[in-house]
């Protein structure tokens, strides 16, 4: 899947400010990032299912 250059900078500037500052806010992150990275195929997909269902009642 493509994604627009915009995006993937945004995407690049979440992780770098994650990682390199140490406030509250990037502490969660970094516990964020950790739990992805934990996932395996099963949770990935699950969720999916989670993220499909929030983003449609958003609607």
């Amino acid at each position: 899947m493509f994604i627009p250059t915009s995006r993937e900078n945004e995407i690049r500037a979440f992780f770098e400010n994650a990682m390199s500052s140490d406030t509250d806010l990037a502490k969660i992150q970094r516990k964020f990032i950790n739990t992805l990275i934990s996932l395996d195929k099963e949770e990935w997909i699950v969720l999916d299912r989670f993220m499909k269902k929030y983003h449609f009642n958003q609607k």
